[in-house]
């Protein structure tokens, strides 16, 4: 579109649009173009790590593009309205969005959130957000809520009702749902549920985390789980808190609901239901529910990608602390399948190879600096450990290996010795067990189903860290370029243990915007030039002064005891120096 004062030429716009059909119902699920599609979901929050709550296209690519690379294919945006570079880059990589409205209604979690004025911007925020999307072919629903603390009562329900009303009014192709919280939900009726879910357990009635608001409600949350978040989730008056925006809604979407699922299809025939967010090391279990039903259409996992705030849900303490309670310098939620600078944790692989989207199994290691210890644990909470074999200092002790793996058998080799065989797949829940006294070599295994080989894996011991390796990991740069280093040993292999700090000197066309690493309870912020390495690696953000110039970017990197490491940077290209 062009706008024009006579013959000058004064603005041009290009926008671009997607045409699909989506459909919904009970029997065949979710589907786009006819076909079924089971959302394979991740929730996100809004920053974007190092740079934190700046949005650039380059850094909304990079997360969009990691996560697509991990196996999802869906992603909620949590709490609020997507950003417009998120939803082009959705649109181009193919991610499907559940694009939310915002975290509260009109009752506060916190007391300077938005409750204050909902009640006379709600309107206004659906129309933005619909605008903002509706040319989008990535959007395919709008979440309306996020555990919702009226969403039980007799008001709640004529607003989300209003709510879903108001959407459909502006996009009838796109369908809505609300991330129900059955604790949230409750109301006055968690008293008497919570009296008979403490009577069916013995649980403690003053179990939960200090300060109030959300931290409370999390930390309150993480005792919900497995057999206890089960019969807390089918009790008749959770059903009667869910009934009436469980109506209005398209799709019924619930918060650490799973054990609802098969009650909610006896309860509303006609409806699909969504696992709008879930715990993580709960994938198993969620993935035979959406597997094995054709009304429940998917699974967002909280979270995809780990994210500044909720300090600590995720950390291991080993030292008697407890999660929820504000351990300084704590700062990040650390339950991501993907940390803070785009690298896949183990829980990342599992899950892929739950998905069913590969054959190749994966090797994990308990960190040995805890082996023996009881740490904390929250059902947000994997397992403490990394794909490394390189653990000096530890040898003749014994290391827990995990192998996760598709195979109906796995085989375990350390140093071209066999470990011996073990069952793995769906049977052994995807997981093979083995304690391996740790020697310094190459740890492999070869995944077999039905007797033949489908795939291979293997880590290798590094050496001492001699230099640095570094990568530009964004593309089509215009104004931000991500690169990412890490310590190497004289081979070239990544050397996860070993700690060095980092300097980065920024020259030419560019300008430091941030700088930092997954580490989860540093001190160091994301402003410096010096950083300290977290599992071998660090990534720095460099900003173009000046984007209309094509000038050269030099980002040099040193360390003690390393070669110096040179990028140089111009568009579209990089080069290591």
């Amino acid at each position: 579109m062009k706008i024009k004062n006579g013959e000058m030429v004064c603005d041009v716009t290009t926008e671009y649009f997607g045409i699909r059909v989506l459909t919904l119902d009970p029997v065949r699920g979710f589907q786009i173009n006819g076909e079924t599609v089971k959302l394979r979901g991740a929730c996100i929050h809004h920053d974007n790590g190092i740079i934190g709550a700046e949005t650039f296209p380059e850094a909304e690519w990079y997360r969009c593009k990691r996560l697509k690379e991990a196996g999802f294919n869906a992603l909620r945006s949590s709490h609020h309205p997507m950003s417009r570079t998120m939803l082009e880059a959705c649109d181009q990589l193919g991610m499907l969005v559940m694009d939310e409205l915002t975290d509260m209604w009109n009752r506060h979690k916190n007391p300077y959130d938005y409750a204050d004025i909902f009640q006379e911007q709600a309107g206004q925020w659906i129309e933005h957000m619909v605008a903002k999307d509706y040319n989008h072919p990535s959007v395919v629903m709008y979440s309306i809520g996020n555990e919702i603390q009226e969403a039980g009562t007799k008001q709640g329900s004529w607003i989300n009702r209003f709510l879903c009303n108001k959407v459909h009014e502006l996009d009838s192709t796109r369908y809505t749902t609300n991330a129900l919280n059955g604790l949230n939900c409750a109301g006055k009726r968690l008293k008497v549920i919570m009296r008979d879910v403490i009577e069916r357990f013995d649980m403690d009635a003053k179990s939960g985390g200090d300060g109030g608001g959300s931290n409370a409600l999390n930390s309150f949350m993480s005792l919900m789980s497995g057999e206890k978040g089960d019969f807390f989730a089918v009790h008749p008056l959770v059903s009667e808190a869910l009934e009436e925006s469980a109506q209005s809604c398209d799709i019924i979407g619930l918060n650490y609901l799973s054990g609802r699922y098969l009650l909610e299809h006896e309860l509303h025939q006609g409806k699909t239901v969504l696992g709008t967010e879930t715990y993580p090391a709960d994938i198993e279990k969620l993935w035979m529910l959406v597997e094995e039903n054709s009304h429940v259409i998917g699974d967002f996992t909280w979270a995809g990608y780990d994210y500044i705030g909720e300090a600590g849900v995720g950390i291991f303490h080993y030292d008697g602390k407890e999660n929820f309670t504000s351990v300084y310098p704590e700062r990040l939620g650390y339950i991501g399948d993907i940390d803070l600078i785009g690298n896949r944790r183990p829980i990342s692989y599992f899950r892929e190879i739950v998905y069913g989207l590969t054959d190749r199994p994966y090797i994990a290691v308990e960190r040995m600096g805890h082996i023996g210890e009881k740490p904390s644990k929250t059902a947000w909470m994997f397992k403490n450990n990394i794909s490394s074999w390189t653990w000096t200092g530890y040898e003749n002790q014994t290391a827990l290996v995990d192998v996760y793996s598709a195979g109906d058998e796995v085989e375990l080799f350390l140093n071209g010795e066999s470990l011996g065989k073990k069952a793995a797949g769906k049977k052994k829940h995807f997981t093979a067990e083995y304690e391996v006294p740790y020697k310094p070599g190459v740890l492999r295994t070869v995944a077999y189903r039905c007797g033949k080989v489908i795939g291979e894996y293997q880590i290798e011991t590094a050496g001492e860290v001699k230099k640095l390796g570094a990568e530009q990991v964004t593309e089509n740069e215009q104004n931000l370029v991500y690169v990412k280093v890490w310590l190497e040993d004289e081979t070239g292999l990544l050397n996860m243990q070993e700690v060095k700090k980092i300097h980065v000197q920024v020259t030419g066309n560019g300008e430091l915007e941030g700088f930092g690493t997954a580490e989860p309870a540093g001190e160091e912020d994301y402003f410096s030039d010096c950083v300290t390495t977290y599992d071998g690696y660090a990534m720095v953000a460099v900003r173009k002064k000046y984007p209309e110039k094509k000038e050269d970017i030099y980002i040099r990197f040193y360390a003690e005891g390393c070669e110096e490491m040179e990028i140089k940077i111009w568009e579209r290209k990089s080069e290591k120096r």
